[in-house]
């Protein structure tokens, strides 16, 4: 079967097709959080897979970014993918797409019967297969077809073809495990890059540039390239996400609306700064959230972060 031609097959698939668990239900929605091989866990972070059936209400779905690349292999009838910062930029999402870096939030809307399975990349893991860099991929997305990469062509249709998540897991092991000797060697960026993890995003960036014998401008340049983004976006991204997460965290073991803000501010200057991150990050406010009145939805993405973190 041709890589033009997967949607039939992948929607002939039931939804009890994945024997292993789902890892999050929520009305018609199914959410598998999937570890990759040991052997590939420096760099590739998930496999998830999603599948949804038409709803009787449209249900928008907001995406944290997280720092990671993706690939996403859509089969079905798609959906409508925005930025939050301006929700009327709608772009159908019908076919598999890569993202190399993601700065914003995006908000998803279904169109009907979806069958997502994608994959979080460390970048240099999608810049080992693109052989671009991401200067000129920043918060984009580019579909696999326009790629000219084969392998990837063949891989939309093994995914297809794949009726549980045992075998989906299998298959994506194979791809990754074959590349994993060609992945880009880490360098100055990627150790920098594992500070700022290390730090939760907490550090002075002009310090740490100082420190790698590199001018200022030529080290953000290769961060770009490699990244996507300036090193200080990218540590906001890193810092908001904990911060998110603890906040989850603390609120779940008191008052949902009397969370301490000590409890969560680590990183932050003051409880000011960690409300404007909060708000262009979420377009809400922190108590919206926590009494589940946000105007979208945040289950996905904070089921796929408290994975993240919880393996970090």
């Amino acid at each position: 079967m041709s890589h033009r031609d997967t949607s039939y097959r992948a929607c002939a698939a039931p939804s009890s097709a994945f024997a292993w668990a789902p890892t999050l239900v929520r009305e018609e929605m199914k959410y598998w959080l999937l570890r990759p091989h040991v052997g590939l866990q420096a760099l590739v972070r998930a496999y998830f897979i999603v599948e949804a059936g038409r709803r009787a209400a449209q249900k928008r779905e907001l995406h944290l970014p997280d720092g990671y690349s993706e690939l996403v292999f859509s089969f079905g009838a798609g959906f409508e993918r925005a930025p939050l910062a301006d929700v009327r930029a709608v772009s159908r999402m019908a076919r598999s797409y890569v993202i190399a870096a993601r700065s914003h939030s995006v908000v998803t809307t279904d169109r009907g019967d979806v069958r997502v399975i994608g994959v979080k990349l460390e970048p240099r893991m999608l810049q080992t297969m693109l052989g671009l860099p991401f200067t000129e991929l920043r918060d984009s997305t580019v579909e696999l077809r326009d790629l000219n990469l084969p392998a990837l062509c063949d891989l939309e249709d093994a995914l297809a073809a794949c009726l549980s998540a045992r075998e989906t897991v299998a298959t994506l092991d194979r791809f990754f495990l074959a590349l994993r000797a060609e992945a880009i060697v880490k360098d100055c960026v990627d150790r920098f890059v594992d500070r700022i993890r290390a730090e939760r995003g907490a550090l002075k960036i002009s310090d740490c540039v100082r420190g790698s014998g590199m001018d200022e401008r030529t080290f953000e340049r290769s961060f770009l390239s490699r990244m996507g983004m300036t090193p200080k976006r990218y540590a906001r991204i890193v810092r908001f996400k904990h911060a998110y997460r603890a906040l989850l965290a603390r609120s779940e073991q008191s008052d949902r609306t009397q969370a301490n803000p000590a409890s969560y501010l680590d990183g932050y200057y003051d409880q000011s700064h960690f409300y404007k991150d909060f708000r262009f990050f979420t377009g809400t406010s922190p108590a919206s959230v926590l009494t589940s009145r946000a105007p979208t939805s945040m289950a996905v993405t904070t089921h796929l972060l408290q994975g993240e973190l919880s393996l970090a």
